[in-house]
């Protein structure tokens, strides 16, 4: 059995039972349904080169109701940037300590080797990851058999600014979708790490099933923590690759990659804790989408003038945090398997909220914890120390 369909027909079924909802709707989840309609009516144009003129009418039609789902979008970011400022002296301190964590490490990536495996020599290693770690390998083979792995068009895909993968929920009837690049685009060993990443967010959709209405209807949109899941999977996917002697060298790379990525969104932490309160409230100085010229800070902590702009504001604030929740459970998950049950539970019930400095203490650690840990990985990667690990 191979991972990718090349039929949209699972697209196409899904945007039927949308628009089907469309006459049975209520005013208070009218705004969930054009949420659902727009993003799979996009993702059959992303994958097909297919637009859906039908979608593209009811949209019109209800075009007060999109109107007023953007608004409550745009009031969420100003709530989640209200947040951020309250606690804005924690994230300065954190970030700081976390950039210190990466002092005197070589980050140098191996040249990315095309592996020439077929999709189902992949399968086979993804599924058996995914049984290994969470006995989770029917799932995904069931995915892929209903036709629910795909990947962009080529020419939507460069067209559009995001990364690698990306997984598309659809809550009423609880479908999962991921969608990756263009094989073309992708390494084997990438294209891999990619679909661990994006199953994390369907592993984290399926554990939504006890969730309120509420919570997953505002999760992307007010949660600081809708990455850690999927981080979580990628780091374990890398270790299961290192551990099992597969293509350590791509392996490590992307380890190195994953821990630059999260020295990243900590230094735009940095950056944003440091802004002047009106900066960040004023929407003359971002997009719709909350996008911030970057000026970064040099080693004497002074402003230097940006090249260009780095991520928004939500990537910043979601990626840093849960990159460092990510790698210590991944962590925990090796060194105590029963504390990490423990400690995932509670983060479920908490993963909801906007960030909160207790999380830490919530999850049964601590900042100064989580900064050991994080430098421990950094250590062991850039040295290329203990790769296998035990």
């Amino acid at each position: 059995m191979k991972i990718f369909t090349d039929s949209s027909d699972s697209i196409v079924r899904e945007l039927d039972t949308i628009k089907d909802s469309f006459g049975i709707t209520k005013f208070k989840a009218m705004k969930d349904n054009i949420e659902r309609l727009e993003s799979f009516s996009e993702l059959l144009y992303q994958i097909s080169g297919t637009k859906d003129e039908e979608s593209k009418r009811i949209l019109e039609k209800f075009d007060k109701y999109k109107r007023a789902n953007e608004e409550a979008r745009l009031e969420q970011f100003r709530k989640r940037i209200k947040n951020f400022i309250s606690d804005k002296d924690f994230h300065n301190s954190f970030s700081g300590k976390v950039i210190k964590a990466y002092q005197k490490r070589d980050f140098n990536y191996y040249r990315d080797r095309r592996l020439y495996l077929d999709e189902e020599q992949m399968l086979a290693i993804i599924c058996d990851f995914l049984d290994s770690e969470f006995n989770q390998a029917d799932e995904f083979r069931r995915m892929a058999f209903e036709g629910k792995i795909l990947r962009f068009n080529l020419d939507s895909f460069e067209d559009k600014e995001m990364a690698a993968g990306e997984t598309v929920f659809n809550h009423l009837t609880r479908n999962n979708f991921i969608i990756t690049a263009p094989i073309k685009l992708l390494a084997d060993a990438d294209l891999m790490r990619t679909l661990a990443h994006e199953f994390g967010h369907v592993a984290d959709n399926i554990d939504k099933r006890f969730a309120s209405v509420k919570d997953i209807s505002n999760y992307a949109w007010v949660s600081s923590y809708v990455e850690v899941y999927s981080l979580l999977y990628e780091r374990l996917f890398l270790d299961y690759l290192i551990k099992n002697n597969l293509f350590k060298e791509d392996a490590l790379s992307g380890l190195k990659e994953y821990y630059t990525d999260i020295y990243d969104q900590f230094n735009s932490i940095r950056y944003l804790s440091n802004l002047d309160d009106y900066l960040l409230t004023n929407l003359r100085y971002k997009s719709k989408k909350g996008i911030i010229n970057q000026i970064e800070i040099d080693e004497a902590g002074e402003f230097i003038m940006p090249d260009g702009v780095y991520s928004d504001f939500a990537d910043a604030n979601k990626y840093s945090y849960s990159g460092v929740i990510a790698n210590y459970f991944a962590t925990l998950k090796h060194e105590d398997p029963e504390m990490f049950k423990k400690a995932f539970e509670t983060f479920k019930r908490k993963r909801f909220d906007r960030f909160n400095p207790s999380i830490f203490e919530d999850i049964g650690t601590n900042p100064d914890e989580i900064i050991k840990v994080l430098e421990k990985g950094t250590t062991a990667v850039s040295t290329k120390k203990k790769l296998i690990l035990e």
